[in-house]
C-alpha cells in the first residue's frame, strides 16, 4: 500500500475531518517515502538506528515491515502543540494496520482509550534527539492506555515519552499483545505514580500470544516518584507496576537496557507465565516489593543491577518502603522449575525490618542455578540468598521436580547482623561452590536445612559465625572449604571479583 492510498483510506474511515491541516500528499506515481531521519546520538546497546529508508517498501525495522510511513502532522494533521485530541487519526490507523505513523518532536494529547482489538504491521516513531522531545499526554487527573491491542502481529512504539506529570492521579499504559514482534524501543514514562484508587494503571503489558512469538522491550525508563502503600489485599489500594505480563504470555520476552525505580509494588512482575522472560543489562533502584518476579524454565536474569537504600528513596514520593527486594523467585500456581541468575550485582543498605533477602525462593520454584553474582548488603536482617522448601510454598503450589539448586562463584561482603548469608532450605542435590563470603560482623555463612547429597566446595569464608551449618540432611559433602582465612587473603580473592 502507497501512502497516498492509506491517507485515502483514512479519510474514508474518519471523516473528512480526519486530514486537516494535511501537508505534501505524494503526487500520483511518486512512492518515494521521505521522512526527517532522528539525529539521537545515544543509542541503547543492541537498538536499531533511528533512520528511516526512502523506498518503494520499507525495509523492517525491528523485524516489522510497513507498507506506508506517514507524517503525523504533515500529513495526517495531528496537533503538535497539545490542543486538539489526535484521538481519531490514532484509530483510523489501529484499523487500517499496515502503517507506521512519525512523530516530529512535539506535544500529543489523546482523550479516549482505543478497543482491545488486533492491529498488524502498526506503529509509532519519535523523531526527536530523545523520547522527551515527543511526548503524550492526557487528560490531568485520568489513566488511559495509549495502545490496547489484543492480536495481530508486528506493533512497535519508540523513541516517545508518556508524560502524566501533571497530576498527581492516573498514569498512562500501553497493552501491546500480539502473536509475534511486538517491540518497544526507548520509551520513558514521566510523572508521578499514583495508587489504584487515584487512577494507576500498568504503564506496560508485553505479551507475545504464540509459542513461537517475540517480544523485545528495550531501553524502558520509569524513574518517577510514586505512593507507596500496603499491599493491594490489605488494604485494597495497591499501586499499579511498571510492566506487567500475565498468564496469555507464552512466547519469549526479552527486556534489556532499561532503568526503572521508585515503584510502590513489583517493578516487573512476570512470574506467573509458561512463556520465557529474559532480563539483560537493566537497572533497578528502590522498588518496594520487589524489583523483580520471575521463575521457571525460560527464565533468565543476567548482567543487571539491584539497589535497594530507603535513604535514597525519591525525594517526592509518598510513604516509606515497606518490604523491597531484588529478586522474587517464584511461579505461583505453575509450580514450574529451571531458570537462572547470573552476572547480577545486589547492593541493600538501609532497608525495612521486613525486606528479607536480596533474592528470595519462593517453593513455588523448582531447580534453578544462581552464578557469578555479587552481594554486598550492609542492612541488618538482609540474606544474600534465602532459598524456601518446596514442601512448604508461600506464594503457590509446590514446585515440580527437580528442586536442587545450583549456587557458584558468587561473592558476598558485607557488614550487618542477622540470619545467615546464604539460606538453604529443603533442596536435595543441590550444590554451593567457588567464590567467597566475607562479613566484618557476627553472621553465619551458610545453613543447610533438610537437602539432603549437597555439596558445598571451594569456597573463601571469612565471618566471625559458623561458616556452614548441616540440620537434618544426610550424604554432604564438604570439600576444600577455606575457612576464616586470613583476611589478606580472603580479601584479595574477593576484591578481585568485585571489580569485575
Amino acid at each position: 500500500m502507497k501512502r497516498r492510498d492509506f491517507l485515502t483510506t483514512s479519510v474514508a474511515l474518519t471523516g473528512a475531518g480526519f486530514l486537516a491541516g494535511c501537508s505534501s500528499l505524494l503526487p500520483d506515481g511518486d512512492n518515494d517515502i521521505k521522512q526527517t531521519p532522528s539525529t539521537r546520538t545515544e543509542e541503547p546497546q543492541a537498538s536499531e538506528a533511528t533512520t528511516l529508508e526512502s523506498s518503494d517498501s520499507l525495509s523492517p525495522r525491528h523485524g516489522i515491515v510497513f507498507e506506508t510511513v506517514v507524517d503525523a502532522v504533515g500529513d495526517l494533521g495531528m496537533d503538535p502543540n497539545g490542543k486538539q485530541p489526535i484521538d481519531d487519526q490514532l484509530l483510523a490507523s489501529f484499523n487500517q494496520g499496515n502503517v507506521l505513523i512519525t512523530f516530529p518532536p512535539g506535544k500529543y494529547r489523546f482523550e479516549t482509550q482505543p478497543p482491545a482489538e488486533p492491529v498488524t504491521n502498526w506503529g509509532v516513531l519519535g523523531l526527536g534527539k530523545k523520547p522527551t522531545d515527543v511526548r503524550f499526554v492526557t487528560t490531568p487527573g485520568q489513566s488511559r492506555r495509549f495502545v490496547n491491542s489484543d492480536g495481530g502481529s508486528g506493533q512497535l512504539v519508540e523513541n516517545v515519552a508518556f508524560d502524566y506529570s501533571q497530576s498527581q492521579k492516573g498514569s498512562l499504559g500501553l497493552v501491546m499483545r500480539a502473536n509475534d514482534k511486538v517491540h518497544v524501543q526507548d520509551v520513558e514514562f514521566i510523572g508521578f505514580n499514583p495508587v489504584v484508587g487515584d487512577g494507576a494503571i500498568d504503564n506496560l503489558v508485553p505479551m507475545a500470544l504464540d509459542p513461537d512469538g517475540t517480544a523485545v522491550v528495550d531501553g524502558l525508563v520509569r524513574t518517577g516518584p510514586t505512593d507507596i502503600v500496603s499491599h493491594g489485599h490489605l488494604d485494597n489500594n495497591a499501586n499499579a507496576g511498571c510492566i506487567w505480563l500475565g498468564q496469555r504470555h507464552v512466547g519469549d520476552l526479552h527486556i534489556r537496557n532499561s532503568h526503572i525505580s521508585n515503584t510502590g509494588t513489583n517493578a516487573i512482575y512476570a512470574s506467573r507465565t509458561r512463556g520465557g522472560v529474559r532480563i539483560s543489562n537493566c537497572r533497578f533502584e528502590n522498588n518496594n516489593q520487589t524489583s523483580l518476579r520471575i521463575g521457571g524454565e525460560g527464565s533468565l536474569v543476567e548482567n543487571s543491577q539491584f539497589i535497594i537504600d530507603a535513604e535514597m528513596l525519591h525525594p517526592d514520593s509518598r510513604g516509606s518502603l515497606i518490604n523491597p527486594h531484588g529478586i522474587i523467585w517464584e511461579t505461583g500456581r505453575l509450580g514450574m522449575s529451571g531458570g537462572r541468575i547470573e552476572n547480577c550485582d545486589f547492593t541493600i543498605k538501609n532497608t525495612p525490618e521486613r525486606t528479607k533477602a536480596a533474592v528470595w525462593a519462593d517453593g513455588s520454584a523448582g531447580a534453578f542455578e544462581v552464578t557469578d553474582c555479587q552481594f554486598e548488603i550492609d542492612a541488618n536482617g538482609v540474606q544474600a540468598l534465602r532459598i524456601d522448601d518446596p514442601r512448604d510454598p508461600r506464594l503457590g503450589v509446590t514446585a515440580e521436580r527437580p528442586w536442587n539448586v545450583t549456587i557458584r562463584n558468587i561473592v558476598a561482603k558485607g557488614s550487618s547482623y542477622g540470619e545467615p548469608i546464604i539460606e538453604l532450605k529443603g533442596r536435595p542435590g543441590s550444590l554451593i561452590e567457588g567464590g567467597c563470603i566475607l562479613w566484618s560482623q557476627f553472621r553465619d555463612a551458610i545453613l543447610v536445612i533438610d537437602s539432603n547429597d549437597t555439596t558445598i566446595r571451594d569456597l573463601n569464608i571469612g565471618v566471625q559465625g559458623d561458616a556452614i551449618q548441616v540440620t537434618r540432611s544426610e550424604n554432604m559433602t564438604i570439600r576444600n572449604p577455606r575457612i576464616n582465612v586470613q583476611e589478606r587473603t580472603s580479601t584479595a580473592n574477593c576484591s578481585e571479583r568485585m571489580s569485575r
